[in-house]
């Protein structure tokens, strides 16, 4: 399933509505390029690494996956991650 900008923009609100109004148009720019790209682009290669290779659309996903997970954690900018 190809992630759509409107199901983003919906994960983006909940995550706000939990606590994570850090969030600036600014930052999101990234993000929508990414779920634009998906939407018109998904079933093409996006990343390669070793032996994974991801589309579009299963990158945006593990993006999401990702991004979810840290808000969860209570990461607000400004935090430092490392990884």
């Amino acid at each position: 399933m190809t992630p759509n900008i409107d199901s983003f923009h919906n994960h983006i609100n909940q995550q706000r509505e939990g606590g994570a109004e850090h969030m600036t148009t600014s930052a999101m720019a990234i993000p929508s390029a990414l779920f634009r790209t998906a939407q018109q682009h998904g079933d093409r290669l996006a990343l390669v690494f070793k032996s994974r290779r991801d589309t579009y659309a299963q990158l945006t996903d593990r993006v999401l996956r990702a991004a979810s997970a840290l808000a969860r954690t209570g990461l607000v900018k400004g935090d430092r991650l490392a990884i």
